[in-house]
């Protein structure tokens, strides 16, 4: 998968070891967001703990943001 700047994300693998710049989701539950990215094959996150690091695709999975409006709530009953 394939992430872009300003997605949220979770760690997902241990591959490179747990602790605050790697906060492994199940056991931190932290998550962060992607800061940056290399050639769509690293890709940079700065986690909510302040902690930063690079990860490769497999690493990360994203998160299910939920949006902030239900557009078709917003516009029931409108006819254009």
């Amino acid at each position: 998968m394939k992430f872009k700047v300003g997605d949220r994300v979770k760690l997902i693998t241990k591959r490179h070891g747990v602790g605050y710049s790697n906060p492994y989701w199940p056991k931190y539950g932290i998550e962060g967001v992607i800061t940056e990215t290399w050639q769509d094959i690293t890709f940079y996150v700065k986690w909510d703990n302040t902690g930063k690091n690079s990860y490769s695709s497999n690493d990360l999975e994203l998160v299910d943001v939920k949006p902030l409006i239900d557009v078709d709530e917003l516009f029931e009953g409108i006819e254009i």
